[in-house]
């Protein structure tokens, strides 16, 4: 036998009017489980509601209402709780409560529909349930036909990421349809339903709806539109315009400081993410922000101690193990911002000789002994791009022999200019200095470009890509004229062996190019090689310093006019 339906619904309303204690058992409407309420008891709780409402407990006659609207599945009592919920600020109980007088819609008249729908449809986007404020607003724009109606459905199409849904809703309005704030709300939608496909246009929109009505909201929205149509100096006005009027915001304080970044206001983005630090001094993401603005502004110690305080944060927030990449990367910036000096020193063997340049640009690749030294003078050498003082030297080896050639002994000294930050790219003039007979006394002009890929180490990885690729051009003027062009590719892959150390198999191409006095000469070759490689020299705040390569490689004569040849060299960088 079933239960019967009257009982069960009279049990829970039992319970609730058990809760609310004396005030509700003093009106004589809390009878026996299984018993049917009379009328005079219905109208009894719907009566002492009513009186709560009055006087200011909605939330002592929300349950109440609640309760009748269970028991008696009214829609109308259903929306009397909903109000008591949003008048105690409570949109999580009005969305349910409205939904349920949603779901029996037919029990009201169409003002009570609508007005039930439209409550969904506010109180469902306030409490971010964007398909019921969607459900909402779409019921209540085909009851309606109103224009307003339908403006709201959109808002909820596109809120619940129904973007397509959200343009074909607008497109069955006009603005015409619309004035005052509506229109600027019309206008608002069509730039928020555009701003990611058509940045450009939904910022005209965006400043037709600012025009009408001049929210700081909409400002904000309108930068942001407006950085992304590429147009930062105009997005940087708009933010300027609301921090003004919002200076404690710092979500727009970090949208100004990164637009100031993307047109190299670096000294004020700096500024802008210590505003926010200090309101936010845990969050490490905007620290490290900060940090680089302030490297790109050229304010090299003030970079360097903001890279280190971040570094310091993230090894007492889970060590080495959980930011081993992150603290890797922040430590070569710290390494590159304090470094002004830097060089390598170099022994090379080959069995048999064919450099075409005596030295001036392959001094690594046919035997011989040689070092540099470079200096990056504070002021002309600025996050990596500027003015470098160096010298050099360098002596050759006779061919597949280990004994000194005093004759061909060199010194340099020169400065190289690299215009570009992010590209391996300079021009030098070089002072050639004879340290023997048959080395040079000119002046010597080159053009290098290089471009790595894995070259560094890499803290997390257990094998990675590595493709060198350096290219040079050098010119010597006046009787002694000389023209060389060299260029070398290396592919292969590196595999760490253990921590700082790693073996790199790879293959290689060398092409060489000479025009002098005697004559012009080139020669292309190609090999395997092997390459076994050192980092070392670190501590808390740097990266490895120092590296050593041991290089094996067999070298085929590609064009058949010499002997192949087995090359090894050790290079000690610094």
């Amino acid at each position: 036998m079933s239960v019967p339906a009257k009982p069960r619904r009279r049990a829970r309303f039992t319970r609730t009017a058990m809760l609310l204690g004396a005030s509700a058992a003093a009106l004589g409407w809390v009878t026996t489980a299984g018993a049917d309420l009379t009328p005079e008891e219905i109208a009894s709780a719907r009566a002492h509601a009513y009186q709560l409402n009055a006087q200011g407990r909605c939330a002592e006659a929300m349950p109440i209402w609640e309760e009748l609207g269970s028991v008696l599945s009214r829609a109308s009592d259903y929306l009397d709780a909903a109000n008591c919920a949003i008048e105690a600020g409570d949109s999580a109980r009005a969305v349910a409560d409205l939904w349920e007088a949603v779901r029996r819609r037919d029990q009201l008249d169409t003002e009570g529909q609508l007005f039930a729908l439209r409550s969904l449809g506010y109180q469902a986007e306030a409490q971010g349930d964007w398909d019921r404020s969607l459900i909402g607003w779409d019921y209540a724009a085909q009851l309606s036909d109103a224009p307003s109606d339908k403006l709201q459905a959109a808002r909820a199409a596109r809120l619940s990421g129904r973007t397509g849904d959200a343009q074909s809703r607008l497109w069955q309005v006009r603005p015409g349809e619309f004035e005052g704030v509506a229109l600027a709300q019309y206008y608002d939608e069509q730039a928020q339903v555009l701003r990611e496909s058509q940045p450009e246009m939904a910022a005209q929109y965006m400043a037709r709806a600012i025009a009408i009505d001049d929210q700081t909201w909409r400002r904000f929205d309108h930068g942001l539109m407006l950085q992304a149509a590429n147009e930062p100096r105009a997005a940087i006005g708009e933010f300027r315009t609301v921090l003004a009027r919002d200076p404690g915001n710092t979500d727009l304080r970090l949208s100004l400081a990164y637009a100031l970044r993307s047109i190299g206001e670096n000294d004020e983005a700096a500024q802008h993410f210590g505003e926010v630090i200090a309101v936010q001094p845990d969050n490490l993401g905007i620290r490290e922000d900060q940090a680089y603005a302030l490297k790109d502004a050229g304010q090299q110690d003030a970079a360097g101690a903001a890279f280190i305080g971040v570094i310091d944060r993230l090894r007492a927030d889970g060590g080495e193990a959980a930011h081993a990449e992150r603290l890797y990367r922040l430590r070569r910036e710290v390494t590159a911002l304090e470094s002004r000096t830097s060089g390598f020193a170099y022994a090379s063997y080959r069995n048999e000789g064919v450099s075409l340049s005596g030295g001036l640009q392959d001094s690594i690749t046919y035997s011989s002994l040689g070092a540099e030294f470079s200096w990056r003078p504070e002021g002309l050498y600025e996050n990596g791009a500027g003015i470098t003082a160096f010298a050099r030297g360098y002596v050759g080896m006779d061919p597949g022999a280990f004994s000194i050639d005093e004759d061909s002994a060199q010194l340099g000294l020169g400065a190289r200019w690299k215009p570009f930050q992010s590209v391996d790219f300079s021009l030098s003039g070089e002072r050639l200095i004879a340290l023997g007979d048959t080395a040079r006394d000119d002046w010597l002009l080159r053009a290098s470009y290089g471009w790595t890929d894995g070259y560094d180490w890499q803290p997390e990885a257990s094998s990675w890509n590595y493709t060198s690729v350096y290219a040079d051009l050098a010119y010597i003027p006046g009787d002694n004229e000389y023209f060389g062009a060299y260029a070398q590719v290396r592919q292969g892959r590196r595999f760490r062996t253990a921590e700082g150390w790693t073996v790199t198999p790879y293959v290689t191409a060398v092409a060489q190019y000479s025009d002098d006095i005697y004559g012009s000469q080139d020669r292309f070759e190609a090999g395997p090689g092997v390459s076994v490689s050192h980092w070392f020299g670190e501590d808390d705040h740097h990266a490895y310093r120092r590296r050593v390569d041991f290089d094996v490689e067999y070298l085929f004569d590609v064009e058949g006019s010499g002997d192949d040849a087995l090359m090894a060299r050790v290079v000690f960088s610094f």
